[in-house]
C-alpha cells in the first residue's frame, strides 16, 4: 500500500510548490508601480468566470488604449468581451480605480499598506 501513499505526498508537494511560486509571484506584484499593482488588482476583478489568458488580455488592451487608468465603463465594455459579466466588471473596475486614488493619484499600495 506504499504506492498510493507516495502518489498523494508527490500530488500534495506539487500543489505546495505552485502555492509557494503564487506567493512569490504576488509578493513581486506588490514591488511595482502603483499602477502595476492596480493592474494587478483589476486582473483579479475580471478573472471570476473567466479564462485568465483573456483577462490579462484585457487588462493589457485596457492599459494600451488608456482606458484602465483613465476611462469610463461605457468605454471599457468593448475591450472586455472576452471577458464573462463584462457590463459588471467593468463597473466594478472604475469602481475600485476610485477607492485606490486618493488626491487625484492611483496609490492602491498606499491605500492598501494603511489597513
Amino acid at each position: 500500500m506504499t504506492f498510493p501513499v507516495i502518489i498523494v505526498c508527490e500530488y500534495r508537494f506539487r500543489e505546495i510548490k505552485a502555492i509557494d511560486i503564487a506567493i512569490k509571484n504576488y509578493k513581486k506584484a506588490w514591488e511595482g508601480t502603483e499602477k502595476e499593482v492596480f493592474a494587478e488588482m483589476a486582473f483579479c476583478i475580471l478573472t471570476p468566470q473567466s479564462k485568465a489568458k483573456n483577462a490579462w488580455l484585457a487588462i493589457t488592451n485596457l492599459v494600451e488604449n488608456g482606458l484602465l487608468y483613465n476611462g469610463k465603463a461605457e468605454e471599457m465594455v468593448e475591450f472586455l468581451n472576452i471577458v464573462r459579466f463584462k457590463n459588471n466588471k467593468s463597473i466594478y473596475l472604475v469602481d475600485l480605480r476610485e477607492l485606490m486614488t486618493r488626491n487625484g493619484e492611483l496609490q492602491p499600495k498606499k491605500l492598501l499598506s494603511e489597513i
